[in-house]
C-alpha cells in the first residue's frame, strides 16, 4: 500500500469495526504492519470475501483470516546501475 491508500485502508477497518468489534489504535497498527506490502484493492476485496464467507464470516477476522483471500504481494524491483 502507498501513503495515499491510508484513507481507504481506514475505511476498510471501519467497515470491519461496524461488522465485528471496534478497532483499537494498537490493533490498527498491527493490521497496517501486516498488510503494508499488499495492494489496497486486494485488501478491500479480501475483506468482503471474509465478510461474505458462509463458514468463517460470522467470526471477527484476524489478519490471517483475511490473508487467506489475498494474492501474493506485488514486489517492486529496483534496477541497480
Amino acid at each position: 500500500m502507498r501513503k495515499q491508500d491510508n484513507p481507504k485502508f481506514s475505511e476498510m477497518l471501519a467497515i470491519l469495526s461496524e461488522t465485528y468489534k471496534p478497532f483499537t489504535p494498537a490493533k490498527e497498527k498491527i493490521w497496517a504492519a501486516v498488510f503494508r506490502k499488499y495492494e489496497i484493492e486486494d485488501f478491500e476485496s479480501s475483506i468482503f470475501k471474509h465478510i461474505s464467507d458462509e463458514n468463517k464470516g460470522a467470526f471477527e477476522p484476524k489478519p490471517a483470516d483475511i490473508l487467506r483471500f489475498m494474492p501474493e504481494p506485488k514486489e517492486q524491483f529496483m534496477i541497480e546501475s
